[in-house]
């Protein structure tokens, strides 16, 4: 790649970065108590749920009328996640959906990520099984 695309790539995760980020192992401060103690429920669930989700709408809490929602997710048997964002031209809100795959490990693994995203720009999330190709 030329040095015109790579700065073209630099920009393109700059305006992303906006839009969503996401970062593993973390909390934000605000979040730290009642989410350690959820991360804790989560640890000593013995269902068959294995993938976690918990957000929160900072609207709430904001007098900016823009605030990000931060979601956090946890996942049991998972070492990863592929986490992208999918919009289309067509989307006459112009908005478009975070997507979280979370990626199988051993049955002792766990996966926690934060997720931060714009509500001007995004929808939602959606959480999908990764799948292996036969």
């Amino acid at each position: 790649m030329d040095d015109e695309g790579l700065g073209q790539q630099e920009q393109a995760k700059k305006t992303l970065k906006g839009i969503y980020a996401y970062e593993y192992n973390a909390i934000e401060p605000k979040h730290l108590d009642e989410v350690n103690k959820w991360l804790g429920e989560c640890r000593a669930n013995r269902s068959d749920t294995t993938i976690f989700y918990k957000s929160y709408n900072e609207n709430e809490s904001s007098t900016e009328a823009h605030a990000p929602r931060v979601n956090y997710m946890f996942a049991k048997g998972y070492k990863a996640y592929e986490i992208s964002f999918v919009y289309s031209i067509d989307n006459e809100e112009n908005k478009g959906q975070v997507y979280i795959v979370p990626i199988k490990g051993r049955a002792t693994d766990e996966a926690f990520v934060k997720i931060t995203y714009d509500p001007r720009y995004v929808f939602g999330t959606s959480v999908a099984e990764h799948q292996d190709c036969p």
